[in-house]
């Protein structure tokens, strides 16, 4: 017998099932086209080929085909998470050894992988605790290992900015999808002192969590004693690039 759906369900579906059984409808798909999966493979792993160029040399027209079966694998690593078949620490070391692979197969579905977590950022709000929370903790620890960088970096912080500034009274699961991933790379926040000083000024912050803000403002503290840039080889925020400081305006 088949797994119940939300149970199995990978991130472009898991968000989705519940909002297309409330409207009785099969849930939508919403799979990257190959130029975005190229475009996420392309930040993250560096490598100087496009997502279909191994379909564009073996045959000319096999280059959906190889984009649907990259998704497709990508897919099942997902559902190995949230049905317990691999642990997150599991699958955050397969997926560094897929960013530095040297096979281009491997980088494409570290990229889609990538890709396909970001982009289910906006449906996290519909997500069942158990996959929240699983998603949280998988997002955290992405930043924490530094499998995210630069730009993206800047774009995964920003979210989970965005997600900790969510008011409570908005059923909170956007709010808690955000101190899951904040509670996995909280090692890492002396790198950003500026984006740690927008974190202390969230006010429900402070109300609710006072020692979390004061662990943030120590972070804060410990950075601006240390020499300019990241002790651990990181960016700091100035590395982040628009992405994380175009949250920011926007959200202040």
């Amino acid at each position: 017998a088949a797994a119940p759906q939300a149970a199995q369900a990978p991130p472009q579906a898991a968000s989705q099932v519940a909002a297309a059984q409330a409207a009785g409808k099969s849930p939508p798909t919403a799979a990257p086209t190959a130029a975005q999966a190229d475009a996420s493979r392309a930040a993250e792993a560096g490598a100087p080929e496009a997502a279909g160029g191994k379909e564009a040399e073996a045959g000319g027209d096999g280059g959906s085909s190889g984009s649907d079966d990259i998704e497709e694998m990508a897919n099942s690593y997902f559902q190995k998470i949230y049905t317990s078949e691999q642990s997150i620490a599991e699958v955050i070391e397969m997926l560094k050894r897929f960013k530095s692979s040297s096979k281009q197969r491997e980088q494409e579905i570290f990229a889609c992988m990538i890709h396909n977590l970001f982009d289910e950022y906006r449906f996290f709000h519909k997500y069942p605790e158990k996959e929240l929370r699983i998603t949280g903790i998988l997002f955290g620890t992405l930043i924490q290992h530094q499998l995210v960088s630069s730009i993206t970096l800047g774009i995964a912080l920003r979210y989970v900015l965005e997600a900790l500034r969510k008011p409570l009274w908005q059923n909170g699961k956007m709010f808690r999808f955000g101190m899951f991933a904040l509670e996995q790379f909280k090692g890492r926040l002396g790198e950003w002192p500026q984006y740690c000083s927008h974190m202390v000024q969230i006010e429900h912050l402070q109300v609710n969590h006072p020692e979390l803000v004061d662990e943030i403002r120590r972070a804060m503290h410990a950075a601006s004693k240390a020499s300019p840039g990241s002790p651990d080889g990181g960016e700091g925020d100035a590395g982040l690039g628009p992405a994380l400081n175009q949250g920011v305006d926007e959200a202040a």
